[in-house]
This record gives structure tokens, C-alpha cells and sequence, in this order.
């Protein structure tokens, strides 16, 4: 059995390592003294299921900024850029600011602000619902040149082509699925290295740790009248966790 030792309050780290095939499991901090509000962590598995990756290891050479020396294009931090990727659509769609796409330096690209080059050839390719594959197409260089639609039903229009990295890739052969109106993509069989491979493993695990976050309980913070203790805790509590706030109160039955 894997012990979970180690937890990131970090969204697009957790969804790094779940990318990597790491298991997250998340836990919601039920009583909590305010000057450590840390109300969501995710924990992560000691090693991959699905290689010989160690979590570890790994945290440790992603934060001396080995990893990003040694191998730039490492899934981990593809699944990271992506990750920043699909916050940065999320924001142009909530509040209209504008991002263009910026090189990283290691041959893969980040919505940052700005606008987008207009020399650049932006021939109108495919359109996609999926938010995810969208932000994942940005990490190889390949933006979203217009959105349409209205939230619940967004298309992300997308070029023909490939624009920075490889300009003969056609975008609509990279966005092809296994299986219609399911989310592998054929790439993932026939050249799982490429790029856009990790990078929308990445988008979509952030994207499924965001739902879950969101869906959390409701909660309600408590204030002592007699001190400076405080509690924020779910808005229907479990007995057990109605015990933890007497005590954490000192509240005698």
C-alpha cells in the first residue's frame, strides 16, 4: 500500500504529477486556524503507476530547476505549461483580457499578456469544444485565434496549420480522436512521445481537479466570542467532525 506523505496545496502541480500517472487524492482541511488557510491540498502517490518515476525525485529536480535543464520538454512540465495555458483561456473568457502566445526558450509556448503577432498567418482550421485540448495545442504553439459561442458551449477556433514549432503539422490531424466523441486522441497511439501528448494529458488532468474543487461543500466559518479561535468547516458537518469542533473550541458536552 502507497503512503501519501507529501501534499501540495498547488492545483497545477497536482495535476502534473497526475499526468505523469502519480495517484492524487484530494482532502479538504476541515477545521483551520485562519492564518494557515490552506482549505484544499492534494496528496500525491510515491511513485508512478505507469513509470519508474519517483514523486520525490521529481518535486526535487523540478524545484532546483534540474528537471527544466536536463529534459525541457519533460511531460511534467509540459503538463504544467498547460496547465497555465487553460487558466489563461479561463481569464480571457471571464474577463476579456487578451493573451498571445510567448516562447518559453525550450521549444514550447505560454499565453501570456499581450496581443498576438498580426503578421503571423492565421488561417481559420478546425474548431473544438475542448477546452483542454486547446490549451494543450498552445503549449506546441498552435493558439486559439477566436472564440465562439456562449458559456456552456464554446468553440475554440483553431488554425490550419501549425505557426511556430512545425509549421507542416495539420491541426486537425493532431486534434483527431481514437474514437469519436471521446477524448484520446489518435496521436496517443500512433506517436504517444509527441509533445501535445503530455501537454493535454496535463490540461485535462488540471481540468478535472478544478471540477472536483469546485464541487466541494459549501462552507461556514465559526468564531469563538470569547477568543480568537476560529474554525471553517462544511455546511452540513459530520458528527464526528462536530466533536473536533468542540474540542478545537474547548466546548464541554
Amino acid at each position: 500500500m502507497q503512503a501519501f506523505t507529501w501534499s501540495t496545496a498547488s492545483t497545477p502541480l497536482a495535476a502534473a504529477f497526475a499526468a505523469c500517472g502519480f495517484i492524487v487524492r484530494s482532502q479538504q482541511t476541515e477545521i483551520i486556524e485562519l492564518r494557515h488557510a490552506l482549505k484544499q491540498r492534494f496528496s500525491v502517490s510515491p511513485t508512478s503507476q505507469w513509470s519508474q518515476l519517483d514523486r520525490d525525485g521529481l518535486r526535487n529536480a523540478y524545484g532546483t530547476g534540474g528537471l527544466l535543464k536536463a529534459d525541457p520538454l519533460h511531460p511534467f512540465l509540459q503538463a504544467l505549461r498547460a496547465a497555465h495555458n487553460y487558466s489563461a483561456l479561463l481569464k480571457h473568457q471571464a474577463t476579456g483580457e487578451r493573451f498571445r502566445l510567448a516562447s518559453c526558450g525550450v521549444g514550447c509556448w505560454q499565453y501570456e499578456p499581450g496581443i498576438e503577432d498580426s503578421t503571423l498567418s492565421l488561417s481559420r482550421g478546425p474548431r473544438t469544444t475542448d477546452l483542454p485540448l486547446a490549451a494543450a495545442l498552445g503549449v506546441i504553439g498552435i493558439p486559439v485565434i477566436d472564440i465562439e459561442g456562449d458559456q456552456g458551449r464554446r468553440f475554440y477556433v483553431l488554425p490550419a496549420h501549425g505557426m511556430r514549432s512545425a509549421p507542416e503539422w495539420q491541426t486537425l490531424d493532431l486534434i483527431r480522436r481514437s474514437v469519436p466523441g471521446q477524448t484520446r486522441l489518435v496521436l496517443e497511439d500512433t506517436q504517444p512521445q509527441h509533445p501535445l501528448c503530455s501537454a493535454y494529458q496535463g490540461a485535462y488532468s488540471y481540468a478535472l481537479l478544478l471540477a472536483h474543487c469546485k464541487k466541494q461543500a459549501r462552507e461556514v466559518l465559526l468564531k469563538s466570542p470569547n477568543s480568537n479561535r476560529r474554525a471553517l468547516i462544511p455546511e452540513n458537518p459530520s458528527s464526528h467532525l462536530l466533536d473536533q469542533v468542540r474540542t478545537h473550541f474547548r466546548i464541554s458536552a
